[in-house]
Parts: C-alpha cells; sequence; structure tokens
C-alpha cells in the first residue's frame, strides 16, 4: 500500500480538529434563524407560484414555491389523451387554435408536431371554460416531475397547512411533507422588492435580507446574523514554518427600510462585527466595532419615466464581482429604455478624506442590452482616479455577454483592457475571461462547467507596462448553478487575473432545489515567467524561470432556504515549478447566513 502524502495526512489531522467546531457552529446558528425569525407559511388566493410534483402521483404537490407577478399558466408535462381522444395535460382539455406558437426544445419556431400521448412539451396560456387555452407548445425532456406555474384560485383547509389548492383549471393536494415556500409580504410588497436595486440585492444569497418585520404599512425591518471559521494550512508553502491560521468572524446586521412617495424609499443598515484571527508564531488579532454600512436614498422616475436615483453610501456591484463589489459613497443614475438599460456612478471610497487612502474617486458608466430573458450584453467604462495620478490611474473598459437559463446552455465572456498610469508607467494590459455551463434537464440536475482566463503579463521594468490588473473593486465571487456562490479563481490562492492564465473545469449536482455539490479543478500559469509576488491569497514570490504555479481543487457545499444559508468549503493547492517552495496549502471554511 502506497503511504499517505505527509501533507495529506496532517490536512486530515487537522480537518477532524476543527470539524466538532464546525459542527456546532452550523446547528446552533441554524436554530436561532429557523425559530424566532421566519414567519408562517401562508398559502392565499391571488399568489402566483409553482407547483412540483411526481409524474406518478400528478395530482399530489411536494413543492410549492412563490414566484414573481406575471400573468399566465406555464406547465410542463406529458401529453395525455381523454376519453374522446382530445389532446390534454394533467387530465385537463388543451384549446388549441391556429394562432398557437410551436417551438422545439431549442426554442426555435417549427411546424406543429403530433400531440401523442407521453410526449412531453412546456404549455403556455390561460384557463378558459375550463380548459387550458395553449398560446405557446414546446418540446421538451421527459423528466421525473410535472411543473405548473400560476395564480392560485382556490385554497381549501387551514391555511398555515392547507390540504388541497388550485390553479385553475388544475387542482393539486399538498402531499404529506410537501415544501412550501411563500414570502410574507402582500403582493404590493412583494413587487416592490423586485425591481430597482432591492432586485439586485434579492439575486445576491450573501446579501438578500427578506424584511420579515413591519412597522405600520411603510416600514419594514430585516437583518442577517452570520457565522464563519476557517482554518488555513502552509499558505507560505512551507510546513516547516509554523504559520498555519485559524481565523473566526461573527456578525450581526440590522437594516431599515422607510417606503414613502410610491417607491422612493430610504434604506439604512448598521453592522456589529467581532473577528479573530490566530496565526502560529504571530499571535492573535482582533477586528470588532459598529459601523454603518449602507444609507441611501432611492428616488424613481425622477422627471422621466425609467430614470431613477441612488444617492448615498451604497453597495456597488454586478453579477460576476469580476469589475466591482464595494461599498462607496456617492450617486448612481439608471435609465431604463426598454430592453436597453443605461447606468452611470460618481462615487467615493467610504472615509475618502483619510490621508492614507489610495483611491479618491471612481466614475463608472455602463451599457446592458438585454438580448432575452436570460442573455445580457455589456459595454463598460470605469475610470478611477487616485490623488496623485501618476501613481495608480486606471482607465479599465470592455465588454461582457452573460446567460444563465435554468436548464441547458450558459455562459460568460469578458473582454477587457486596461490604460491609463501606474508607478509612472502607462499601462496597456488585456484580459479575455470565458466559459459555459452545461445543465441537464435529469435527476440531480448534473452540471459541467469549462472556463479558461487570461490576463496578459510584462517582463520589462520600463517603458509601457503590458501588466492586466483588475480594477482594485473586485472580488471574483459567483456561482454556476449552485446554491451558494464561490470564489471562481480558486478559494485557496484566490488570485487577481493579472500575468496569469486559470484553466477551470468543474461538476455539480443539485440532489434537492436546497442543496448543491460542485466539485472544482484549476491549473494556473503566469502569462509571463517573471520574479514577483502573486496579487493573491497565496503571495509567495516566483522564480521567474518558470511558469507553471500550480493546480487546486476545491469542494463546495451550498444549503439555502428563504432565511438560511450555510457553506462548507475545502481547497488544497499544489504548488507548481515557479515557487521555490513546493509544500501544498489548504483550508477547510464554514459558513452560515440566517436572515430575518
Amino acid at each position: 500500500m502506497t503511504p499517505a502524502h505527509p501533507a495529506t495526512t496532517r490536512a486530515a489531522t487537522a480537518a477532524l480538529r476543527v470539524a466538532p467546531r464546525l459542527a456546532l457552529l452550523l446547528p446552533l446558528a441554524a436554530a436561532g434563524c429557523i425559530g424566532p425569525f421566519a414567519p408562517p407559511r401562508v398559502l392565499e388566493p391571488g399568489l402566483r407560484v409553482e407547483i412540483e410534483a411526481d409524474v406518478a402521483t400528478p395530482g399530489a404537490a411536494i413543492e410549492v414555491d412563490e414566484k414573481t407577478v406575471a400573468d399566465g399558466l406555464d406547465v410542463t408535462a406529458p401529453i395525455e389523451r381523454l376519453a374522446d381522444g382530445s389532446p390534454a395535460l394533467l387530465g385537463v382539455r388543451l384549446s388549441l387554435s391556429k394562432s398557437v406558437d410551436w417551438e422545439d426544445a431549442d426554442k426555435q419556431a417549427i411546424e406543429p408536431f403530433p400531440l401523442e400521448p407521453g410526449t412531453w412539451v412546456r404549455a403556455r396560456g390561460s384557463e378558459r371554460d375550463g380548459a387550458f387555452h395553449v398560446r405557446l407548445l414546446r418540446r421538451a425532456a421527459p423528466r421525473e416531475r410535472i411543473e405548473v406555474e400560476g395564480v392560485v384560485s382556490a385554497v381549501e383547509g387551514d391555511p398555515a397547512a392547507p390540504s388541497r389548492l388550485a390553479l385553475a383549471p388544475f387542482a393539486f393536494a399538498l402531499a404529506p411533507g410537501a415544501d412550501v415556500t411563500v414570502a410574507p409580504d402582500s403582493p404590493a410588497w412583494r413587487q416592490f422588492f423586485e425591481q430597482g436595486p432591492l432586485a439586485r440585492r434579492a439575486a445576491k444569497e450573501q446579501k438578500f435580507v427578506p424584511f420579515t418585520l413591519a412597522i405600520g404599512d411603510s416600514i419594514r425591518l430585516g437583518g442577517q446574523l452570520a457565522g464563519e471559521m476557517a482554518r488555513e494550512r502552509d499558505f507560505d508553502l512551507d510546513r516547516s514554518r509554523e504559520r498555519d491560521a485559524v481565523k473566526s468572524s461573527a456578525t450581526a446586521e440590522l437594516h431599515g427600510l422607510w417606503r414613502f412617495a410610491g417607491d422612493a424609499f430610504l434604506l439604512a443598515s448598521l453592522e456589529q462585527r467581532a473577528a479573530h484571527d490566530r496565526v502560529e508564531r504571530r499571535g492573535s488579532e482582533h477586528d470588532h466595532g459598529t459601523r454603518p454600512k449602507e444609507a441611501y436614498l432611492f428616488l424613481p422616475d425622477v422627471g422621466v419615466d425609467g430614470l431613477h436615483l441612488q444617492l448615498g453610501r451604497q453597495d456597488l456591484d454586478e453579477r460576476r464581482e469580476w469589475l466591482y463589489d464595494e461599498t462607496v459613497d456617492g450617486v448612481r443614475a439608471y435609465l431604463e429604455l426598454g430592453r436597453l438599460a443605461l447606468e452611470g456612478s460618481a462615487t467615493v471610497m467610504p472615509h475618502a478624506l483619510a490621508d492614507d487612502l489610495d483611491f479618491a474617486q471612481n466614475l463608472i458608466a455602463n451599457a446592458t442590452w438585454r438580448a432575452s430573458e436570460e442573455w445580457f450584453l455589456d459595454a463598460y467604462v470605469i475610470d478611477r482616479r487616485s490623488r496623485d495620478l501618476d501613481e495608480f490611474s486606471p482607465l479599465h473598459y470592455g465588454l461582457r455577454s452573460y446567460a444563465k437559463p435554468d436548464t441547458g446552455l450558459a455562459h460568460w465572456l469578458e473582454l477587457a483592457r486596461v490604460d491609463g498610469l501606474a508607478d509612472g508607467r502607462r499601462l496597456r494590459g488585456w484580459a479575455i475571461d470565458g466559459g459555459a455551463t452545461f445543465v441537464a434537464d435529469l435527476p440531480l440536475e448534473p452540471s459541467l462547467t469549462a472556463g479558461y482566463a487570461i490576463g496578459s503579463g510584462d517582463r520589462s521594468t520600463s517603458g509601457d507596462d503590458a501588466t492586466f490588473r483588475q480594477t482594485g473593486l473586485q472580488d471574483n465571487n459567483g456561482k454556476w448553478n449552485g446554491v451558494t456562490s464561490f470564489r471562481y479563481y480558486g478559494e485557496v490562492l484566490d488570485p487577481e487575473l493579472s500575468n496569469l492564465e486559470v484553466a477551470t473545469l468543474g461538476v455539480g449536482v443539485r440532489p434537492w432545489r436546497q442543496l448543491s455539490v460542485d466539485l472544482v479543478a484549476h491549473a494556473y500559469r503566469q502569462r509571463v515567467a517573471v520574479a514577483q509576488a502573486l496579487r493573491a491569497e497565496i503571495d509567495e514570490t516566483t522564480d521567474g524561470a518558470h511558469r507553471a504555479l500550480g493546480r487546486e481543487l476545491d469542494l463546495i457545499v451550498g444549503w439555502r432556504t428563504r432565511y438560511v444559508t450555510s457553506e462548507l468549503v475545502a481547497g488544497l493547492f499544489d504548488p507548481g515549478r515557479a515557487f521555490v517552495n513546493d509544500d501544498r496549502a489548504w483550508l477547510v471554511a464554514a459558513q452560515v447566513r440566517c436572515k430575518f
């Protein structure tokens, strides 16, 4: 038998020491959230929901999830035949007309196809005289569950635990232990939360706050409790030196929202944080205190329909957090013109008057074209200016394509360039980051992701500098088909895309709607072999002779409900020939966030 690698043995031993702490942290935080803050789940007529049921028992719903306010019915199920030979879905007669749009599984228009029993389709339409009047019929892949989305027309039994509900003309019984997720707010409040900056927050699980506490008709309170613990080993790539770290933190946030004059609102939040980092041979560091996190005013339709303003301290972020994810002070303007959305902002970092501030000003312009419901095209310019313009004043500009459908093929593509000045040298760097995720419409929702990212480099120390730099506002944090986000360039190395090539391959599954497991592998190379400290969590200096930086393997397990999110991460980095030291580095971390 081959003996285990010493680093692997130590990693397993340390993980066992950390495991009891994680096992205590996870259930305590989850119990603290679920008990006092989760509001009762109530179904009522007028709500729009999505129902999932097993094919074997299509009349018994096993999942009920509230959906965005919309019109009509959306049904995915196999075709049936009634006694008179008429086509039907879930026992309800289909009413077809010459205006029906027929599509294949790729949403391409086709000629009408035979509605044979057992043929899976996705149908959209509305109820009419007890029948399902269809406007669109699309071929669909067979699956284990049928899906029906529509407005609840009737509820039978206790509203807190109903026994039966109807989405006319369809009716369902709630199976024992059915998973029912319904927001606590009225339809007017739900629609309010689904627009503007609040919708952007809702799309990110680490920032979403449900505002479950009401004071009168115009004030909502909410917040978040979070705990995190991480064990870092051999981040200096030298196991002979004792520099390992244990990091822990706990935060409590309180958010207040005052809605006035229609959809205008004022939002403010406070954060209480306590962090403790213990590093071997270096002692401990503590960080605790209370700080204002956000405080801004949002004004919709200022003078012109679709022109919105956001003023004050606010969270500046975007979909992939590849460009920016920071708290800033300033003003943002949004202009919505149908499929085209324009955004501009002028901001400074918090405490901008401090003498040691590196950057004083951020000017950002972004244009987004919505090519389809899931596909977005962006063009942007980001101008950052420091007090001494020769020190670091980069100008970033680029294009982005991004699509994320529920199933099928998703993709991202970043094309970026940076000009400006840094350390007295003119910048002329470039970057490309592209990839795709395929999600199979099968049990467990298996997914496969492949990506490749390049940030240009330069070995010269004079003249123009061709090394790409990200904006300095980035977080490189996102998700593919999982329920929680993670560092998509690596949880251990966590590099900036600068003089770097990153190849990524990931596989994932979704055993349940709330649970995801992702296994992600990365391979790293310098674009140009130079002796430098990496812009990464592992900031050891490379030798300047070799390009191979190493490989990393990460495991991310996420679990998420409306009120509780937990994440367990394990990562192992195997350094390449570009490093003088070659001991493996690893990380084990857990995080729980509870919202109310």
